[in-house]
């Protein structure tokens, strides 16, 4: 078994840095268009529920309920966010 220079290590560091960084590039790019998405389909249930002739108690429950699961959400993805952009100063 043949042990890695440093010059081998330096090398698959690199490379793992590079894969590494693609993938949070590609999940940088789908979080906008999740948080998009997720906007018009809570428009979309507002206005089904707004468009109703005699909404009760119940659909303003589920709305205020959708609400906050839709904030939950967008909480989880902001904090995600401000993680990834924190890491360099973690790994410096």
């Amino acid at each position: 078994m043949t042990q890695m220079t440093d010059e081998d290590k330096e090398e698959q560091r690199s490379e793992n840095i590079r894969t590494e960084y693609a993938a949070i590039s590609a999940k940088l790019n789908q979080l906008p268009s999740f948080r998009f998405a997720l906007a018009g389909f809570y428009l979309a249930a507002v206005g089904v529920i707004a468009s109703m002739e005699e909404p009760d108690r119940h659909h303003f429950i589920l709305l205020i309920g959708l609400t906050f699961v839709l904030w939950l959400v967008d909480l989880r993805t902001r904090q995600l966010l401000t993680n990834i952009s924190n890491r360099h100063d973690l790994e410096g």
